[in-house]
């Protein structure tokens, strides 16, 4: 009896413990699905972050190569480009961006800023289409030349037989009167204001002599002010101007020649710079009226020139003339004159002429200003080359 009554109380224990046991690995079992579920859930989102960051990076390398592309392409097509010049920002649009090219001035590799160095840097962007935009900078160095068709202006005024001013009033400037605005490397370097042969200046109204100006106010200003040359012949001939070749038409092919052509001012687009040839012992512009309002360009005067008008410096000028002015005799101004460029006088002497009388500016305010983009203009038809050239082995990515 005592027996069954120990057995049945060890089933019943049993039965017990296996019901709790039960229990505890239904509970346990809960646990781990949970575990799993969270660990999967983890997973997944990781790997969601991973892929959305895997795509943005990816999005952000194509839109950093279509601007790339963009900068390149600007920079190439900016250096394709005849009208380009160091001074110009321009903006280029592609399918896939835009390129803002723009330079910047380095050097002038020569005194008169026909060569200059400037350094090109064209910036593409590219927007995506959450409107984020994504840029890239590449660059090159560039050489810039203006031609003045082997012309060397050194002073703002070459009187190849001497000047004489009459009064301190008025301008020989060789200091650049051109602006950026005007065209590439502007301002340039000053030249000298005058240059004349030994003894070739003098200047009445204060005293001094022309090598001993001593206290004088002189007129001419410049790097140097006054170029004393050994004589007039070579300061013609450093000029480098074939007078032979301008007058006889192997230099240059004038566009217009009088007495013959009409004067073709004030009727000329604002771009062109035509080479006129006046073909005459003398000209005198109070008496022809043809060329009273004067104008731009190359102006070769094969005698002696007289200008003469009743201006002054706070009226419109008599006479204006944007460009050079190439004289074989000699130069007389009176009135109001103003000349932005360059002039040379007595040319004659490279035919073997001697020297002529001095050339005399007169009385009045007179205003000769060097302009390096009004010479380059003037001289670009007489050969040469000018343009923006791309300098091999400098392109260069800015990071």
């Amino acid at each position: 009896m005592d027996t069954r009554m120990m057995l049945r109380k060890r089933i019943q224990c049993l039965r017990r413990s296996q019901t709790f046991f039960a229990k505890n690995e239904d509970g346990a079992a809960l646990m781990i699905v949970l575990i799993v579920l969270v660990g999967l859930t983890v997973l997944a989102t990781g790997g969601m972050i991973l892929t959305s960051t895997q795509i943005r990076m990816s999005e952000n390398t194509q839109a950093g190569t279509y601007a790339f592309y963009a900068a390149d392409a600007g920079l190439a097509q900016h250096f394709g480009t005849d009208s380009s010049n160091g001074t110009d920002t321009v903006t280029y649009t592609y399918a896939q961006g835009t390129a803002t090219v723009w330079g910047e001035k380095l050097l002038n590799v020569t005194t008169d800023s026909s060569r200059v160095l400037y350094r090109i840097t064209s910036r593409g962007s590219y927007t995506n289409p959450q409107g984020n935009v994504t840029s890239r900078e590449v660059s090159k160095i560039a050489l810039e030349t203006s031609s003045s068709g082997g012309l060397a202006f050194s002073a703002a005024f070459v009187a190849g037989a001497g000047l004489k001013k009459n009064g301190t009033s008025g301008t020989i400037s060789g200091y650049d009167a051109a602006s950026s605005f005007d065209c590439g490397g502007a301002p340039g370097p000053a030249i000298a204001g005058l240059t004349v042969p030994p003894d070739g200046y003098e200047q009445n109204g204060q005293g001094g002599t022309s090598e001993d100006p001593g206290e004088q106010d002189l007129v001419p200003e410049g790097e140097p002010d006054l170029d004393y040359k050994p004589s007039g012949l070579e300061a013609l001939q450093d000029t480098g101007i074939d007078w032979a070749g301008m007058l006889d038409g192997t230099a240059v092919t004038p566009d217009y020649t009088l007495p013959g052509d009409s004067w073709p001012f004030p009727g000329l687009p604002a771009d062109e710079w035509p080479v006129i040839l006046v073909d005459q012992t003398h000209t005198s512009i109070s008496n022809d009226k043809t060329i009273y309002k004067g104008g731009r360009g190359l102006l070769i005067i094969t005698g002696d020139l007289t200008l003469n008008g009743n201006g002054h410096k706070f009226t419109v000028p008599d006479w204006k003339w944007e460009g050079v002015i190439l004289i074989g005799g000699k130069l007389v101004m009176n009135g109001y004159t103003e000349i932005e460029g360059a002039i040379v006088t007595g040319l004659d002497q490279l035919l073997g002429d001697a020297p002529g009388a001095d050339t005399d500016l007169g009385n009045g305010n007179k205003s000769i200003k060097y302009n390096s983009c009004a010479v380059a203009a003037a001289t670009s038809g007489l050969g040469g080359s000018s343009g923006l050239y791309e300098e091999p082995g400098t392109w260069s990515e800015s990071m």
